[in-house]
């Protein structure tokens, strides 16, 4: 009866094992050749009909370089900015010092691209109510085509509770060109059409075509001593201004002091608002 099941068995896992066959794993998975007394190199089976690419895994899509790959636009070296945290005083629509802390963050992309990016917040508590909840986010990618000319896209997020709107955003596209760029001026002029978003306080939401000119000047006075100035002009239905200057001193390696002054005026301003806010910042920095 033994014999007679093995005689039956056989056949059918002789069938079975027709369909594997042995490969051998890719050279740099090979182990050195045995010493004597030790395990021979591992083997791998695959199905006859599968793929040479699929079953070493040396040629074909693999979801582990994939995500490395993914991954490497992340890397933090390949990231370069500037954090910053002080206080802010306030006048115009109200009168009160708030904490401020940013974040500026920027990386150069294939195909000849650049991103530029910032987020900052303000914050203020007075007698336990909120007094001052100020989110700002700016993300700007730009790319050179010929000499100093090319073209940018871009976008603007804010939240001012002082403002007379609880929230607005732009996006925008256009022209760009750099009238200097070295290492010691850096000038970047920028115009093109865009679409602004608006909530205000009371009322309905407001959407509406305008037109943006910027202008952003870095300038090195000294080797320790940078000056920064940002325009930006949205001409179109309730149009605005808005003018940033920055003095930065380095004191120690990557840290220094920055003293900065924003200027924001609204032609047509909301009612029972004041149509121009300024702000003085004292901030401790962080290059990195």
């Amino acid at each position: 009866d033994v014999l007679a099941a093995v005689s039956e068995l056989a056949p059918r896992r002789q069938s079975l094992l027709a369909d594997w066959t042995v490969s051998e794993a890719p050279a740099s998975d090979r182990a050195a050749p045995a010493e004597p007394g030790l395990a021979a190199a591992p083997v791998r089976l695959a199905r006859a009909d599968q793929p040479a690419d699929d079953r070493n895994g040396s040629e074909g899509w693999s979801p582990v370089a994939k995500l490395a790959e993914a991954m490497a636009w992340v890397e933090p070296e390949e990231w370069s900015g500037r954090s910053r945290f002080g206080v802010t005083i306030d006048t115009g629509n109200t009168e009160q010092t708030d904490y401020n802390l940013a974040l500026e963050l920027d990386r150069t992309l294939e195909g000849g691209w650049g991103l530029d990016s910032k987020v900052e917040y303000h914050f203020t508590e007075s007698a336990g109510a909120v007094t001052r909840d100020n989110w700002l986010v700016e993300l700007r990618g730009e790319r050179n085509v010929i000499d100093a000319w090319g073209y940018y896209i871009g976008g603007t997020y804010e939240q001012d509770r002082l403002s007379g709107y609880q929230h607005a955003a732009f996006a925008t596209a256009g022209a760009l060109h750099q009238p200097f760029d070295s290492e010691r001026v850096a000038w970047d002029l920028r115009a093109g059409p865009g679409m602004r978003y608006r909530l205000p306080d009371t009322g309905n939401a407001e959407t509406d075509w305008i037109f943006e000119m910027g202008s952003t000047l870095n300038l090195a006075l000294t080797e320790t001593t940078d000056f920064a100035a940002e325009t930006t002009m949205l001409a179109g239905p309730a149009s605005r201004a808005d003018q940033r200057f920055a003095l930065t001193t380095a004191i120690a390696e990557d840290w220094g002091m920055e003293l900065a002054y924003r200027i924001k005026h609204e032609f047509e301003p909301q009612p029972g608002t004041q149509p121009t806010d300024s702000n003085l910042n004292v901030s401790i920095v962080r290059d990195f």
